[in-house]
């Protein structure tokens, strides 16, 4: 005897419709989810690196505050400079700039050291100044 099974299932015409609207909002729900995640990975790489730029934007200031007392010290007629660092020295292909200026119209020599990294619009700059004594060659400022 061959019985052939017979299917007496009656497809209810929303069921389709329901599944199909639960399968799109759950792939809204991952692409907004997947969405979000590549957001916030973008702005702490950015942030990451904006922090890494000012750090080096520091130890080029440092580097030219030294160059600054260690010249002074050797030529007391020392007038200042600017000068470029190259991608050895800074890298990332990030432009750096030091600039070294000596004013002496005070009984001491003012200087004034201005590190600059980065690419308009987005140079970092930092400066500091300080009064030259030929006994202050420490790194204590």
């Amino acid at each position: 005897m061959n019985h052939a099974r017979t299917s007496n299932r009656v497809v209810q015409p929303g069921r389709a419709g329901t599944i199909l609207i639960c399968v799109l909002a759950c792939l809204a729900i991952t692409t907004a989810m997947v969405t979000a995640t590549l957001r916030s990975t973008l702005r702490d790489y950015r942030e990451v690196r904006k922090e890494r730029i000012l750090r080096q934007t520091e130890l080029v200031l440092e580097a030219g505050i030294l160059r600054a007392r260690e010249q002074l010290a050797a030529n007391p007629e020392y007038e200042g400079e600017t000068w470029q660092l190259s991608d050895s020295i800074v890298p990332g292909e990030i432009p750096a700039t030091v600039e070294i200026a000596v004013d002496r119209a005070g009984d001491s020599p003012r200087v004034g050291v201005t590190a600059r990294l980065g690419v308009s619009p987005q140079i970092i700059q930092r400066s500091f100044e300080f009064n030259f004594e030929p006994t202050t060659l420490s790194n204590e400022e």
